[in-house]
C-alpha cells in the first residue's frame, strides 16, 4: 500500500500533550451524479463502479461537538484509506469541503455546488490501497470557532468526471465508513 501524505509533516501527536480521540464519520452517503436514486450508506465509489458512467462520489461527516465548548483542538488529523478498483491509468481524486454544518446527509448532496476543494490526490496505476493523511486542525478550529460541531466532506473522480469512462470498464476507488479516521488531540 501507498501512503498519500497531505501535507509531507505528518502531525506529532505525542508533542502536542494529549491522547487522539478516533472517530469515525457520524453520517456517510454514497451514490452515483448520474443516478441519484443509485445510493448507499454502507460503501462509497468515487468514480465509475461498473462498465456504466454513473460518476460515483461519496459524502462523509465527521462530529466533533463535545469539543464546541472549548472551542478548538491541539491537532486534527483525518485519515482515508482508499480501496483502487478497475481499468486505471491515473485517477485524481478530489476531497472537498462542505462550508458549512449540514443536517443529515441526503442523495442531493452528491450534486451540490457547496463543496469547497480543500485538497486533492492522485492514485496512480499499480495502486491497490493508497492511504491519505490531511491535516485539518485549521477547518475543525475555524468550524468550532462559529460554533459548528462537524466537517463535512465530499470525494469526487475528477479524472472520470473530466474524461467520462474511457475504458468502458470499472476505475476509481472504494471507500467505507470504517476506513475513514478523525483523529483529535484536545
Amino acid at each position: 500500500m501507498r501512503r498519500i501524505l497531505i501535507p509531507a509533516a505528518l502531525l506529532a501527536l505525542a508533542a502536542a500533550g494529549g491522547e487522539p480521540l478516533r472517530r469515525i464519520p457520524s453520517d456517510f452517503l454514497g451514490g452515483s451524479t448520474a443516478n441519484i436514486e443509485a445510493w448507499d450508506r454502507e460503501l462509497g465509489y468515487v468514480g465509475n463502479p461498473n462498465v456504466l458512467g454513473r460518476q460515483d462520489r461519496t459524502l462523509f461527516t465527521v462530529d466533533f461537538a463535545d469539543f464546541i465548548d472549548a472551542g478548538r483542538v491541539e491537532s486534527a488529523r483525518l485519515t482515508i484509506r482508499l480501496g483502487v478498483f478497475g481499468q486505471i491509468d491515473a485517477n485524481h481524486i478530489e476531497i472537498e469541503k462542505f462550508p458549512r454544518e449540514r443536517p443529515p446527509l441526503v442523495n442531493l448532496d452528491l450534486l451540490s455546488q457547496e463543496p469547497e476543494s480543500f485538497a486533492s490526490v492522485t492514485v496512480e496505476r499499480g495502486d491497490h490501497q493508497a492511504e491519505v493523511e490531511l491535516d485539518v486542525t485549521g477547518a475543525v478550529n475555524a468550524a468550532l470557532y462559529v460554533g459548528y460541531g462537524a466537517l463535512t466532506f465530499r470525494l469526487r473522480n475528477a479524472t472520470t468526471e473530466t474524461l467520462g469512462n474511457r475504458h468502458s470498464q470499472a476505475e476509481g476507488v472504494s471507500v467505507t465508513p470504517q476506513n475513514i479516521t478523525l483523529e483529535l488531540v484536545p
